[in-house]
């Protein structure tokens, strides 16, 4: 259940970040305000945060800052920041390349419906990467795909994703 200053960390974010889409806010101010909202340990908040001290929206680029907070975030449970942490760990973003975490990162974020985490899930079981081949956990995570994402884009993704590489045999 989201307490009142998860929603006032809420507010304040989606406030900042329309606000500056819109061009109603410079950058610097959006950073100010969700800055602030993050000092509620909101995962939501830090999620935000990391992403622009990673990008350097409104500051200066502070990597170890952004996933130092990116991480903050996905122990705390939000998706979005498991799945990105995942993905980092999956392609060695920021961090060095490691598998089993990704897997971790990943696993966590798809068991919370993110069909991208899935997407990830599916390429490491074909490929075997921190985990061994496994045609039901690809079914399975290619389901949460479909789910997601419709059966088109699910489907889209098995013959342009996974048949074009290498691997599909370890099935």
């Amino acid at each position: 259940m989201e307490d009142n200053k998860e929603k006032f960390a809420r507010w304040i974010i989606e406030d900042a970040i329309a606000k500056m889409k819109k061009g109603e806010m410079i950058a610097d101010n959006a950073f100010c305000a969700v800055k602030f909202a993050a000092e509620t340990e909101s995962p939501e908040s830090q999620y935000y945060l990391a992403h622009f001290y990673l990008e350097g929206i409104g500051c200066e680029i502070d990597e170890d800052k952004g996933f130092e907070l990116l991480q903050k975030a996905a122990a705390g449970s939000w998706a979005a920041a498991q799945g990105e942490l995942g993905r980092r760990y999956l392609k060695g973003e920021g961090v060095e390349q490691n598998y089993e975490e990704a897997v971790k990162w990943l696993r966590l974020a798809a068991e919370q419906g993110d069909s991208n985490a899935a997407n990830h899930l599916v390429d490491c079981f074909v490929h075997g990467w921190g985990v061994e081949p496994d045609q039901s956990e690809v079914l399975k995570w290619l389901g949460v795909v479909a789910a997601a994402k419709g059966i088109n884009e699910a489907t889209d993704f098995v013959e342009d994703d996974l048949f074009a590489d290498e691997g599909v045999e370890n099935l």
